[in-house]
């Protein structure tokens, strides 16, 4: 039974700190060719500084969030 509540716990614990990631905004600095009509490499950077780029089947979000703790983007 002290194992069950013990899975439990680390199993809140873990799914809580995906809720109350670090989600920062990053804004659209530009965007390249991939080779493929149908996708775009998209360019960002946010508040604080941090470049990256994302792969995108159409046009390029203007904004998106970024975590970059687990380098996951969401729009």
């Amino acid at each position: 039974m002290k194992l069950r509540k013990l899975i439990l716990l680390a199993i809140g614990l873990s799914s809580s700190s995906m809720v109350f990631a670090d989600w920062q905004t990053a804004h659209n600095t530009g965007q390249s060719e991939t080779g493929d009509i149908f996708y775009t490499r998209c360019h960002y950077e946010t508040i604080g500084g941090f470049r990256f780029s994302i792969i995108v089947k159409g046009l390029c979000p203007y904004s998106i969030q970024f975590n970059p703790e687990t380098q996951q983007w969401r729009r």
